[in-house]
């Protein structure tokens, strides 16, 4: 008899305590341990940004101007223009609204073959570090007057909303190679230091230039 009564008095102290249990459980937070996001990096590797173009709260008129833009020359705009990249493919081409397409100017990033050792795996790695950077992303792209496409792919100069020029900072990295234009523009006499200052230094794919 007493054990019941006593029993039924404890049972309110008992609820509470598994209330209390099952409500620190709830708030309790798990840590993610640092050691699962830890990636090795070989040498020459690109690395992902520092600073990643933001992708959410991005207004339409970077869409706008990108269609409304009228020709100059035969070009779809001249100068610097805002713009959102929609599609980028596996080499690095990239659609505009107006299915406009360009392509980073003045540089070759490495083709992707097995054939090609540590040069082709910098190439691979690059394209995806392009690649996820610019993707549905806006952008800063210059297109000087006077530009002549290539199949139909206009070459631009590419910055970024951290003011990363992106052309020049491939060749930094010596993650691309730099091809001339055939009408030097503001930025050409740039890029050229940036591939000599890489192949000093032995960076990316001059690492084992001897």
């Amino acid at each position: 008899m007493w054990k019941a009564i006593e029993l039924i008095a404890l049972a309110p102290i008992l609820m509470f305590a598994l209330v209390s249990v099952a409500a620190e459980r709830a708030n309790k937070t798990e840590t993610a341990d640092p050691q699962h996001f830890n990636i090795e990096i070989k040498s020459g590797r690109p690395q992902r940004p520092q600073r990643p173009i933001p992708k959410k709260n991005v207004t339409q008129s970077a869409d706008a101007v990108s269609s409304a833009t009228p020709e100059v020359a035969g070009q779809p705009w001249s100068g610097t223009k805002d713009v959102r990249i929609l599609q980028i493919d596996r080499r690095c081409r990239m659609t505009l609204v107006g299915n406009t397409r360009i392509q980073l100017a003045e540089i070759a990033i490495p083709e992707p073959s097995r054939l090609n050792g540590q040069e082709g795996e910098i190439g691979i790695v690059t394209r995806d570090y392009v690649s996820g950077l610019l993707k549905n992303a806006v952008v800063t792209i210059d297109l000087p007057t006077g530009t002549v496409p290539s199949q139909n792919i206009w070459p631009v100069y590419i910055n970024t909303p951290a003011g990363l020029q992106l052309n020049t900072y491939l060749l930094e990295q010596g993650w691309a190679r730099h091809i001339p234009s055939a009408t030097p523009t503001v930025y050409s006499e740039n890029l050229k230091t940036a591939e000599q200052e890489a192949m000093r230094e032995r960076k990316g794919i001059w690492e084992t230039m001897r």
